[in-house]
């Protein structure tokens, strides 16, 4: 690849922990790169709770030392709630300890990592929009910008929920959840009740987290299940003494998956690539990971050492299957708190049904030893088995069978996954469901 076509070996879009970690990975492996963040300085957003596990990433990026600077205060675990039985569960020990957690305050956190990403030569320009992709013979090769174009072989979106790239690029995102709204807040004065640690209170209507992010200043988020609005002055009982710390906030956090998150020229990072909800606990180190594994993948591409489109369907395959784990495991979590069983995007499809129409034969034998129901229908009454047949994906019909799929399933238009593979021409899948006996008629 010529690097005098173009400004630098990268852009990355948007300042969070998963855009700086790209941009820091990709400087220490000595490639050009530009940053936007389109905030003067990193704004307010929930998300400051970090496992003990985030120590070993942010050693990768250098910042490992500087963690102290901006932690507020730590713990050795959770204390849950959920259906009216506490439990305290502990992150777990070792030999020299127990094992805790950090509370940080977040614009804090941020501006760290970003002023890593600037020691190392990184260019950020801030506050810098993104207007437009630019694309040379239908390839993404930079990003429009309010600082004027800036030209790169590759762009990762890192732009959090507004998944900006992926929006202007046409890319849809397959919904995993019903409508979830996280509502948050701050405020200042004391409850020593949660000084040793957060609070996690839980039941089937939905859930309330609480904790310290530093002496004085307290947070509060909450998520209900069956779509209930509460009134903009809510707070949590114990808070109603405290002094607000700024209005309350929303954000989104309906459970997304991006139908791609790669291709040759451009990478989803964090946000902008898979949502869960903050009960998941997960969203920072997610972020850290996949922008680490993202630097990494782009300087593979850049220097020649693998193929973009190898590159792309790797990526690909491991965000997507760490997603549906980590989906799995929360939805398991909500309904053994009554919550709906069998989480679905608009119109009606599981995730087992996804997976097995793009033929993401590793994360549909994930799904099925997690027991997904695999004759589960959605709003045509269309089965996985049926997804698979239309999609020519032997190995996945072949799995779905020995875990108990029906072949003569019949959707709206009466119509089999035998028919399905007959009109997309899938030979293979239609010799294997005719050896069934699957019904021709």
């Amino acid at each position: 690849m010529d690097a005098g076509r173009f400004d630098s070996d990268v852009v990355v879009i948007g300042g969070g922990p998963g855009g700086s970690a790209t941009a820091i990975t990709c400087a220490l492996l000595g490639l050009r790169v530009r940053l936007l963040e389109r905030h003067s300085f990193p704004a307010e957003r929930p998300g400051e709770t970090l496992h003990p596990g985030v120590e070993p990433v942010l050693a990768q990026l250098g910042v490992a030392d500087r963690l102290a600077s901006v932690v507020g205060s730590r713990h050795e675990g959770i204390r849950i709630c959920w259906g009216g039985t506490t439990r305290f569960e502990p992150y777990g020990h070792d030999d020299s300890g127990p094992w805790r957690g950090y509370q940080v305050w977040r614009p804090d956190f941020d501006a760290m990592l970003l002023n890593r990403a600037r020691e190392l030569g990184v260019q950020v320009f801030q506050p810098c929009s993104a207007i437009e992709v630019l694309q040379t013979h239908g390839v993404v090769a930079g990003v429009q910008t309010s600082a004027g174009p800036m030209t790169a072989p590759i762009v990762v979106d890192a732009s959090g929920r507004s998944h900006w790239l992926g929006t202007k690029l046409g890319i849809e995102r397959s919904v995993h959840s019903p409508p979830l709204v996280a509502r948050y807040g701050y405020a200042e004065g004391s409850l020593p009740a949660l000084d040793r640690s957060p609070s996690l209170v839980g039941d089937s209507s939905g859930w309330l987290w609480t904790a310290m992010i530093r002496p004085g200043l307290y947070q509060w988020a909450q998520v209900a299940f069956d779509g209930h609005r509460y009134p903009a002055s809510w707070r949590p009982d114990e808070f109603r003494r405290l002094i607000p710390h700024g209005p309350p906030r929303g954000a989104d956090v309906t459970w997304r998956l991006s139908r791609r998150t790669a291709d040759p020229g451009w990478f989803l990072v964090g946000d902008a690539a898979a949502i869960l909800d903050p009960t998941s606990a997960k969203g920072i180190l997610k972020a850290l990971l996949s922008g680490i594994t993202t630097g990494k993948l782009i300087s593979a591409v850049v220097t020649g050492t693998a193929p973009a489109d190898e590159v792309a369907a790797l990526y690909n395959d491991w965000l997507s299957g760490w997603f549906i784990s980590d989906r799995n495991q929360l939805a398991n979590f909500y309904l053994s708190l009554g919550a709906e069983k069998e989480l679905r995007d608009r119109i009606g499809m599981t995730a087992l049904m996804w997976a097995c129409l793009r033929g993401r034969i590793g994360v549909v034998d994930q799904l099925l030893k997690s027991k997904c129901d695999v004759n589960a229908l959605n709003q045509d009454k269309r089965s996985s088995l049926m997804r698979a047949s239309q999609g020519g994906h032997l190995v996945v019909l072949n799995n779905l069978l020995k875990h108990g799929a029906d072949v003569d399933l019949q959707d709206e238009w009466r119509e089999n996954a035998l028919m399905m593979a007959c009109q997309n021409n899938h030979t293979d899948i239609v010799i294997r469901l005719l050896s069934l006996g699957c019904d021709v008629n």
